[in-house]
């Protein structure tokens, strides 16, 4: 009897865990919810917070959440904490998502550009010269040749912007703080 009582107290007071970015891990805390930015709200000791996780245990269930979308500027403060070339993550995080929209816009008006230059040239090379014919072929020369310069323009954008990203995820692994462990330096390895 007493030990069914203390198996389901034991059983209760198990409480969630959540396993934050930066490679701490929160305990005795109950879980409230979990955003798509992988934003966990908790209450431990009558407070609550929020932290930002790669994963967490909710009643007894190990929950892997998802990568972290770097998409949403907010959610970013306070996970890398380093710089490069005294800009932020933030910074070079928005720089890269523009040349990587501009580099994509600039593939899609030279495949798109090429293509309808096919159909116009596709039209003049079968008798069919028309207007059409020659607005499709040159327009699309056109508009193919003013894709190319845009999308290899981006695409070193994109590659420098992360390259910088990177950089900065890996000042952001040495850290010096406070853990459950003690007080010093920490080398977080991947």
């Amino acid at each position: 009897m007493f030990g069914i009582l203390f198996i389901s107290i034991t059983i209760h007071a198990q409480s969630d865990i959540i396993y934050t970015v930066n490679g701490d891990s929160i305990v005795n805390c109950k879980i409230q919810s979990v955003t798509k930015e992988n934003l966990v709200s908790y209450s431990k000791d009558t407070e609550s917070e929020q932290v930002i996780a790669t994963a967490i245990v909710r009643d007894g269930t190990y929950i892997a959440l998802s990568s972290l979308d770097f998409s949403d500027n907010v959610a970013l403060n306070g996970i890398y904490t380093g710089k490069y070339k005294d800009h932020d993550f933030v910074y070079y995080n928005k720089k890269y998502n523009n040349a990587k929209r501009q580099r994509n816009i600039g593939r899609i008006m030279t495949f798109f550009g090429f293509g309808v230059a096919g159909m116009g040239a596709y039209g003049l090379m079968f008798g069919h010269v028309n207007n059409e014919s020659f607005i499709f072929y040159y327009g699309g020369i056109i508009l193919g040749n003013l894709g190319i310069p845009l999308w290899v323009w981006s695409g070193v954008r994109t590659a420098n912007n992360r390259e910088a990203l990177e950089n900065i995820k890996q000042a952001s692994q040495l850290s010096f703080g406070a853990t459950q462990n003690g007080v010093g330096f920490r080398l977080k390895l991947n």
